[in-house]
């Protein structure tokens, strides 16, 4: 039996027949920009004719990562030492492509301030440019006038059509959904992931509420199945001094300002104050659900109990301390465990994924990342660039799943080898290939230089993982409860699961939403923060709820909805 909060549903949610093996990757995007950057060349090779050559200048961040060994290395180093068989090997396949590419590679710390510089000079000097640090209205007016071109545009005139197949009709779809314009075009790429439990449920990470399974055995608890035996197992966990520091001092840490606590999501409240409602599929707020006065009282007897403190916009320092008996978090998370510091011979700490119904007339949702992930980091092409043509065979080649594996995994027999299963087994090693690829952040120019297309993974892998790190950890059976309860939530529970992240399920905003949108948050959002704070720890009292909302109606609520709304209905054109 899964030991989980509430007795599991047996119907199993939808799963996908088969999942597809289109994996592809995405679009080209570096930046240009002066200043402190050199431009650095492609390297070529004996029997190539460079002046047939198309180039392609790209301007972004010289990535930089502290290897396994403790050393750093750059872009630029891969570049320079020519000794990357995996940057060589990306070279070469650009020069099958009658491709060469010239970097302008700025350090973290300055980029910002160089692509902004750079954009305000209306001397951009690149072909593609990474852009997440100009702000919306900047990418809006730069889009009136005509300085980053439709992409969509551009992978229209390729013969291969493999970047058309993949955004309009494949694994990649959601993408030109998502960040099509009104006038429906796309003006920029991201950096995208797509991923899948066992090749068969579409899905990304779960989140849920973990709570100290180290201190349930120690009191000799179940896994707590009702609010009355949540309460009670945090209430045994001060009586008995699970900590062992003689202080009454072991309690829930919650950023209660928000409702992405878990808790919330007990009594079928969403993530967000607006969220997309997973039974009507149309967007609303926790501040219009049944029960979001039963959350708040049911908080409010924590707070009051001793047994939950807040700490929004503050480190949990609790955790390290070993004072805090449960906290929101992935579910597979395995990096919590290992920063809590136990008394000598106690039993190693391990955090339990739980779910619970809160209310008899609504199911507990679970938080849960789309399988088909836009990340914040974007990516133009300039009205600079003459040879649209070099660009978009470059989208065919980054939307093939030969790139993916490249970027992601490396050179077979050189970053990795394949199981008797097919998987994918990375190579460990101290040379400049292997020291960064083992660590699994994919090749140094995969994102904020080019978009990063991190495509089917499976998540089942990392719980499999997980499980031998909790063995590792002392643990007999592993971290086997965090995998039970994924698989319960991916297999028999989709049906009540709600996008943790809902602003990245809507299209791009136009000018005018924009506008409207910051203007109502700049005092919306400090409203709501304030309001759920002060009723949970008991500042404000519900008897006034009629106030609460005409204020929240006043400072603009109904109209944001709305215009989330339509970002939404734009995705499904």
């Amino acid at each position: 039996m899964i030991s989980l909060s509430y007795q599991f549903s047996k119907e199993k949610g939808k799963r996908r027949s088969q999942m597809r093996k289109y994996t592809r990757k995405l679009m080209a995007a570096a930046m240009c920009a002066a200043m402190t950057a050199s431009m650095i060349p492609a390297s070529t090779w004996a029997g190539e004719n460079t002046d047939e050559m198309s180039v392609i200048r790209v301007m972004g961040i010289n990535n930089t990562v502290t290897t396994v060994n403790g050393g750093t290395v750059s872009l630029k180093d891969w570049i320079e030492s020519g000794n990357s068989q995996l940057y060589n090997t990306f070279t070469e396949e650009l020069a099958k492509r009658n491709i060469k590419l010239e970097f302008n590679l700025i350090e973290a710390d300055q980029y910002t301030t160089v692509c902004q510089t750079t954009v305000a000079s209306g001397n951009l000097g690149c072909d593609i440019m990474y852009i997440e640090p100009l702000d919306d209205k900047t990418k809006q007016r730069l889009i009136d006038r005509g300085i980053f071109v439709p992409i969509n545009e551009i992978w229209d005139q390729s013969e291969e059509g493999t970047a058309k197949e993949f955004f309009t009709e494949g694994d990649g779809k959601f993408v030109s959904e998502r960040l099509s314009m009104e006038d429906g075009n796309v003006y920029w790429l991201a950096d995208i992931q797509t991923s899948n439990y066992k090749g068969e449920v579409t899905t990304g990470a779960a989140l849920a509420f973990n709570i100290r399974k180290d201190w349930l055995d120690a009191c000799d608890l179940e896994t707590p199945t009702t609010l009355d035996e949540f309460t009670s197992a945090l209430k045994t966990f001060q009586d008995k001094d699970c900590n062992g520091n003689g202080v009454v001092d072991e309690v829930i840490t919650m950023k209660i300002a928000g409702f992405g606590t878990d808790i919330a999501q007990w009594f079928g409240l969403g993530p967000e104050m607006v969220f997309i409602d997973p039974k009507t599929d149309t967007l609303t707020s926790p501040w219009y659900q049944d029960h979001i006065k039963d959350y708040i009282s049911y908080m409010n007897s924590l707070y009051e109990a001793g047994l939950m403190v807040d700490i929004t916009n503050q480190t949990n320092t609790r955790r390290a301390t070993n004072q805090m008996s449960g906290e929101a978090n992935w579910v597979a998370q395995t990096w919590a465990e290992p920063t809590i510091q136990v008394q000598e011979g106690a039993q190693p700490p391990y955090l339990e994924p739980i779910v619970i119904k809160a209310t008899d007339d609504t199911e507990p949702l679970v938080r849960l990342q789309s399988g088909e992930n836009l990340m914040s980091r974007i990516y133009a092409v300039t009205n600079e660039c003459e040879d649209t043509a070099a660009v978009a065979r470059l989208l065919d080649y980054m939307c093939s799943p030969e790139y993916v594996e490249l970027t992601e995994h490396g050179v077979e027999g050189v970053n990795f080898t394949r199981t008797e299963d097919g998987d994918y087994q990375q190579l460990s090693g101290d040379d400049i290939d292997n020291s960064i690829m083992s660590l699994m952040v994919g090749a140094l120019w995969n994102s904020e230089v080019l978009p990063r297309m991190d495509l089917n993974k499976d998540m089942s892998t990392e719980l499999v993982a997980g499980i031998q790190l909790g063995k590792d950890a002392g643990i007999p059976e592993g971290y086997q409860a965090k995998a039970d309860f994924a698989d319960w939530v991916f297999t028999q529970n989709m049906e009540n699961t709600v996008n943790y992240s809902p602003l990245t399920m809507l299209a791009v905003a136009n000018q005018e939403e924009t506008k409207r949108t910051s203007e109502i948050l700049t005092d919306l959002d400090t409203y709501s923060q304030e309001l759920l704070t002060k009723l949970i720890l008991g500042q404000k009292s519900l008897d006034d709820w009629d106030s609460y909302m005409d204020d929240l109606k006043r400072l603009g609520l109904d109209e944001l909805i709305e215009i989330y709304q339509g970002r939404y209905d734009r995705t499904k054109r």
